[in-house]
């Protein structure tokens, strides 16, 4: 309902769901992930996923989230090293990955289980970016993702 889409993989699969999101959709294979996914397969599945600052044309973002909160749709994000909001922001298609036992049923629960101290800046996002600013006119991705996928890994 919130205009994204999301799965529950084993966490090895996670390089393969993404893979397999966007080739359903025609999407490029190559963008950024954030530093914490580095363990993950990416390769072997097809996908060329650095680290680093997200560009002008950075069409492509895989980002690690804390927790999914079923109440709302929403993942909650904190930042810290290889994590910036600029990775979230700043980019076409947006991929989280969020560990199933990160999935909570209310927003009070999620930020019961954030690790302390919290993060210097933490994000809420459900679904792409939209705005109908401009002449109650609804647009996705102004500014921020076009497309929402969220991957929960077992």
């Amino acid at each position: 309902r919130v205009a994204g889409t999301a799965e529950r993989v084993p966490a090895a699969q996670v390089p393969a769901a993404v893979a397999r999101y966007l080739d359903a959709l025609g999407l490029p294979t190559r963008g950024l992930r954030s530093a914490d996914l580095e363990s993950y397969d990416w390769a072997g599945a097809g996908l060329d996923l650095a680290e680093g600052p997200p560009g002008p044309d950075t069409a492509l973002t895989v980002v690690s989230g804390h927790a999914a909160i079923a109440e709302t749709g929403s993942v909650l994000v904190s930042c810290g090293p290889g994590r910036v909001n600029s990775l979230f922001v700043a980019t076409d298609t947006l991929v989280l990955v969020v560990p199933a036992s990160g999935l909570a049923g209310s927003y009070e629960e999620a930020f019961a289980a954030l690790p302390r101290p919290f993060a210097r800046a933490t994000t809420l996002i459900t679904g792409p970016s939209r705005t109908a600013d401009i002449e109650q006119t609804l647009t996705l991705g102004a500014p921020g993702a076009v497309r929402l996928h969220v991957v929960l890994a077992e």
